[in-house]
């Protein structure tokens, strides 16, 4: 199944000097919600340099599903 991720959100406080350094810019920040817009090569560099081993859990299984 393919899939795209467009944005990265992040709830609570958010270290922007370090967020920017991973090439991470907010466009959208309200109350303790903070929008990082990426693009398929931003997910594709980080997939190989940490690691391609991480999965997603199911959505059916997140909310009860099969």
């Amino acid at each position: 199944m393919t899939h795209a991720v467009c944005a990265l959100v992040v709830t609570g406080q958010v270290d922007t000097p370090r967020a920017e350094s991973l090439g991470l810019l907010a466009r959208l920040t309200y109350a303790d919600l903070t929008v990082f817009p990426i693009d398929h090569c931003f997910s594709g560099y980080w997939a190989a340099v940490r690691g391609n081993h991480a999965q997603l859990d199911r959505l059916g299984a997140v909310r009860g599903g099969r």
